[in-house]
């Protein structure tokens, strides 16, 4: 079948490709301007006068005109979501909002997003709209807020910003792209409960029934890991999960297991199909059926939360069933487009949520590739063959979702078809053994009977995972590509396969010729990062963290004990892999102060830093580090020249009394310090005509060499 044949029978697949393309360029370059829709019109009018004219062939402008105006269009839909949701209203005013998603539980806080309706300021209301995150402090009340709440306080909105740090993830974009770019702290008594928004009542009660179910599960004796991994798998709520579950399931290669989605309602859309089988004699009761199977899937995708993947999954299985019920063969690739379509045009920016991509590509992997895996062998024994079907199945997926894989989570799971032919089965049973505890909760004997059986599944699971992260080598870690070698990764992949499919010599050689330009941007990366030096001070509240890097090398003086690293890792870990350094020898900050004068405690494999006195020396350039009063030399000594002073940990020191002391080109305040000191520093700085760098408001120093 011939290319452009091929493509009118997937028209859904060439509108939705051009209209992301616009959604990008929105999303990427700002094309922002009210007057794009009559830029659309001009364009329209200008064609339609070619066509008119007979100028061009008409199929092959008509195929143009369709692209620009679908790209048109994701610009458009961009823009404008942009301008519905961007209208928070800005300063002190008495607010009435609504809670608008199910609360997450923090250690001290209650993390909620509200939707604003509307503020009073000079005694009168007015309608306004916007997103905003709240973090209320931790109390019985806000502990059972739900969704569709109202609530009335007068917040002091801050806007959401970054840490500053090299390469760390950007929460300000992440959550500029749910239209959230402001939040607020709220105190148990600045905030009251005043109603119950109905037109949220449908999460209210997605809200209710899992809370429920969640008691079920815990009413039949399923707790700690067991549970957590089992609230995640079957309803979506992740809030139990600790850090070393996640680990696991990551290591080994099981994350998707925990996000809801194909797998989950394919399995529920087959429970449904094979039970009401008996709906299928006449074409009114299989009108029936299909009304129960998409009501039950849709009300599924509810209470677990109507993530991105458990969308696209509803939306494609209901497409599905409404051609079974027509009696019209779908073409999968439309079903995934029109899926794509109908939730981007409702959200735009869902282009960019990684559960997004990965999602869409690994069924389109799976479509693809799998029946052509699976063609390579023929097996006889039907247990081996499922066992191949299941394997080829991953094989498919992983081929296409890996670079996303690597570009974001910097690892490739080395054990994964071991893994999902492990967990596969073991997902896909709990979800059946689930169906059947909330069927027969009403009776406590059998309720606790299945709950044994269903936490000993989720055991088993469990232990399978752990079992894979353990093994030798189960992950490649703190791998980075670029986003320039993502699009080449993808486009030697489309090149194989068009290859080994057609074999098409062409193919191969623009094969080889991507691989070595993946390959020479490889090569050049690793020149940068033997030749790299730099120094940051890193933003990280209530730490002191100095990094010295000298090509791979990786010094970090830090004033952090045991129980801190992983919030310090939370920050520069990403940097690291992004630098290609090695891991980090990490100085406590207590090693540079006098005491240790005559001797240095810390040997370093490296000539070019040096340390002592609080002074560290690195390529010529001089940092010191005061930390308190006693760390300034005496007034009877010669006033000490360096190039850079950093103040950390809150010493006791007026910046009049450091300069008569010591000279310096800048004086850092790092983000140890408490904000009043800061405050106070960069008055006196400003009075003293000295050059100053709030670590706290101007995010990390970096000085590279």
């Amino acid at each position: 079948m011939e290319l452009t044949e091929y493509l009118r029978k997937i028209p859904l697949v060439r509108i939705v490709v051009p209209f992301i393309i616009g959604i990008i360029l929105q999303v990427s370059f700002s094309l922002v301007t009210p007057f794009l829709h009559v830029y659309l019109l001009v364009l329209v009018a200008l064609i339609m006068l070619i066509l008119l004219l007979g100028l061009l062939s008409t199929r092959w402008f008509n195929g143009v005109l369709i692209f620009l105006m679908c790209v048109i269009g994701g610009i458009e839909i961009t823009y404008l979501q942009y301008e519905k949701d961007d209208n928070l209203y800005e300063g002190h005013a008495f607010i009435i909002s609504d809670i608008l998603e199910e609360v997450s539980l923090k250690e001290k806080t209650v993390k909620a997003t509200i939707e604003i309706k509307a503020v009073k300021q000079n005694e009168e209301w007015t309608e306004t709209s916007g997103k905003a995150v709240v973090y209320f402090e931790r109390d019985s009340m806000s502990e059972n807020l739900m969704p569709g709440d109202r609530i009335a306080f007068e917040p002091s909105f801050n806007l959401i910003q970054n840490a500053g740090n090299p390469n760390e993830f950007d929460y300000k974009k992440y959550m500029a792209f749910h239209m959230i770019s402001k939040q607020a702290y709220m105190k148990s008594d600045s905030w009251t409960k005043v109603g119950v928004n109905d037109d949220l009542l449908l999460k209210r009660i997605s809200s209710r029934i899992r809370s429920n179910l969640i008691q079920i599960y815990e009413s039949s004796g399923i707790e700690g890991d067991e549970l957590a991994v089992l609230c995640a798998l079957t309803l979506g709520y992740k809030d139990k999960l600790e850090a070393s579950v996640k680990k696991s399931f990551a290591g080994s290669g099981a994350t998707h297991i925990l996000a809801v989605s194909g797998l989950h309602v394919g399995v529920v859309y087959l429970i449904l199909n094979g039970f009401l089988f008996f709906l299928d004699k006449k074409k009114i009761y299989r009108f029936v059926k299909a009304l129960i199977i998409l009501s039950s899937i849709w009300f599924f995708a509810l209470i677990t939360g109507l993530s991105p993947s458990v969308m696209r999954a509803a939306t494609m299985f209901s497409f599905i069933v409404v051609g079974q019920n027509i009696g019209r063969e779908t073409n999968i690739y439309n079903t995934l487009s029109a899926s794509a379509l109908l939730l981007l045009i409702i959200n735009p920016y869902l282009v960019k949520e990684v559960g997004f991509q990965l999602s869409y590509l690994a069924v389109i992997g799976i479509v693809y590739f799998q029946p052509k895996i699976y063609n390579l062998f023929f097996i006889r024994n039907k247990i081996m063959d499922r066992i191949w079907a299941l394997v080829s199945v991953s094989i498919a997926a992983q081929l296409v979702t890996f670079p996303l894989g690597l570009y974001y989570f910097h690892q490739f799971p080395n054990y994964f078809l071991l893994t999902n032919i492990l967990v596969i089965p073991f997902a896909s049973i709990l979800i059946y053994e689930a169906i059947l505890l909330f069927v027969f909760s009403f009776s406590t004997g059998l309720s606790l009977l299945i709950g044994k059986v269903l936490k000993f599944t989720v055991w088993m699971l469990n232990q399978s995972v752990k079992m894979i992260d353990g093994l030798p080598y189960s992950t490649i870690s703190d791998v980075t590509i670029s986003g320039t070698q993502l699009m080449l990764i993808y486009l030697l992949i489309i090149a194989l396969a068009i290859f080994f499919i057609y074999k098409r010599g062409l193919a191969l050689m623009i094969s080889i010729c991507f691989f070595c330009a993946i390959f020479g941007l490889s090569l050049a990366r690793n020149y940068y990062q033997l030749h790299q030096n730099m120094v940051i001070v890193y933003n990280i509240r209530g730490v002191s963290a100095i990094n010295f890097i000298d090509g791979r090398d990786n010094i970090l003086f830090a004033g952090v004990d045991k129980e801190e690293i992983d919030n310090l890792h939370y920050h520069v870990k990403n940097n690291w892999i992004k630098m290609g350094v090695e891991n980090e020898k990490i100085i406590p900050l207590s090693k540079l102060s006098s005491q240790y004068y005559f001797s240095n405690f810390m040997t370093l494999d490296n000539q070019n830093i040096f340390y002592k006195h609080n002074i560290i020396n690195f390529k010529g350039e001089t940092f010191f580090v005061v930390r308190n009063l006693k760390d300034l030399p005496s007034m009877e000594k010669e006033i000490l020249s360096v190039d850079y002073v950093i103040l950390a940990e809150n010493p006791g020191v007026k910046i009049e009394e450091l300069l008569k002391r010591v000279t310096c080109n800048m004086i850092i305040i790092d983000s140890s310090n408490n904000r009043w000191k800061k405050d106070r520093w960069i008055t006196e700085c400003s009075n003293l005509s000295v050059d100053c760098f709030p670590i706290e408001d101007n995010g990390a120093f970096v000085l590279k060499f």
